[in-house]
């Protein structure tokens, strides 16, 4: 319905057309002081205000290639809390994605939302030399700085729900500075619970609740239940890992970004191929054709229970299997064992130990005292304390100990 506007004798709704780029609309002010001028007010007299009302609205109106309007863009403000004396506002802005009109930014008193309603909408931040020098991949749940990839050999900050990846490109690419006085540096926790820190003391930096330990496995690669602190020997025998490989050529992503060439890699076990053998493979969700390599180590030997009594080539004591799956085609059975710091060591049943008593292997994977004080190469462990940690069921138990492998 028509109305006439008071004053202006301008009847609404009022539709103003141009058929050129020029100027529709003007407001102009002469006003010669500082304030605020000129002034386009909307105004919503409602006899029943409520939270959630909306108030003004300026859509940006196109048309598609079949000839139909449809909004590519509109914004707005309303209401949050119309109770007296708490008033909140607030103000949104929506755009048109993939055909229907989505929520992109809404802000109040409070709090400003970007992709609000989880609508797959990613935020990008340039800087004058990085194009993505803060970019939010929405539908990954993923946090970058400096680049948009996950690809490790990019330079940049890669953070998701349960990883964070850190890339730099000839220099340190983590760096802590505690700026006053001695103490932490970082911590770590388990299920909530602290269980070792990083700290300084002058120029001192200790890593405390430490425990040194090395990758093995056992000959015929098998995963046999092995009590925690079970002493180990060293095989004539190398480790095997391998991998498969894939490279990348350099691109340019969708935002312009050149990636540079690299290579994508994800531990395999070998199972039934062979070292160059082609392998498709899935790495952070995309799949990869690449070919088999082995790993270039030179430092990690294979173990055994120890079954020689007083044996020099032990080689720590057994803590944990690690039950990360490693394998495209089958798992490699990999073990840790811890070799220095402290830890705890399985004693026989038979044996009785104090604080200061050295330990050597007694031929069945528990120890025994050595015969003097003097720490030799078949030396296992110092023992702390005759406290018992742990008692198995064959009788055998565990005491802590400093390891000296």
């Amino acid at each position: 319905m028509a109305a006439t506007i008071p004053g202006a004798g301008i009847t609404t709704p009022l539709d103003l057309t141009t058929a050129d780029t020029s100027d529709t609309l003007t407001l102009t002010s002469t006003e010669a002081g500082a304030d605020n001028a000129p002034i386009l007010k909307m105004y919503r007299n409602s006899s029943s205000p409520a939270d959630s009302d909306y108030v003004g609205l300026i859509k940006y109106v196109m048309r598609n290639d079949n000839s139909q309007d449809f909004i590519a863009a509109q914004h707005y403000g309303y209401n949050v809390d119309v109770s007296d004396g708490t008033e909140d506002g607030g103000f949104a802005i929506d755009v048109m994605k993939a055909g229907t009109v989505r929520s992109i930014l809404t802000a109040t008193g409070s709090e400003a939302v970007f992709n609000n309603g989880s609508q797959d909408i990613d935020f990008r931040v340039e800087s004058d030399g990085n194009a993505n020098m803060f970019y939010i991949e929405a539908g990954a749940d993923r946090l970058f700085f400096g680049k948009n990839t996950t690809s490790i050999a990019t330079a940049g900050m890669v953070f998701d729900t349960n990883q964070m990846f850190i890339t730099r490109d000839g220099n340190a690419p983590f760096a802590m500075n505690r700026l006053s006085s001695d103490g932490d540096l970082v911590k770590f926790y388990q299920a909530g619970s602290e269980e070792g820190k990083i700290a300084v003391s002058g120029s001192t930096v200790s890593y405390n609740a430490f425990t040194g330990g090395h990758w093995s496995r056992l000959a015929d690669n098998s995963k046999p239940t092995i009590l925690r602190g079970t002493i180990m020997e060293s095989l004539d025998e190398m480790c095997d890992w391998y991998q498969a490989v894939a490279e990348v050529a350099e691109a340019t992503d969708e935002n312009g970004q050149v990636v540079p060439a690299h290579e994508v890699k994800e531990p395999i076990a070998l199972g039934s191929k062979s070292v160059g053998d082609a392998i498709t493979f899935t790495s952070k969700g995309t799949q990869y054709t690449g070919k088999i390599v082995k790993e270039d180590d030179v430092k990690h030997v294979k173990c055994k229970i120890s079954d020689t009594a007083d044996s020099k080539k032990v080689y720590g004591v057994f803590s944990n299997w690690d039950d990360q799956d490693d394998g495209l085609d089958g798992d490699v059975n990999d073990l840790e064992v811890a070799q220095v710091g402290t830890y705890i060591i399985r004693v026989n049943k038979d044996v009785t130990v104090e604080a200061g008593d050295l330990l050597v292997s007694n031929g069945d994977g528990t120890a025994k005292k050595q015969d003097d004080d003097i720490i030799r190469s078949k030396t296992v462990a110092k023992v702390n304390s005759n406290i018992k940690v742990e008692t198995y069921s064959d009788g055998s138990y565990t005491v802590p100990c400093t390891l000296h492998c």
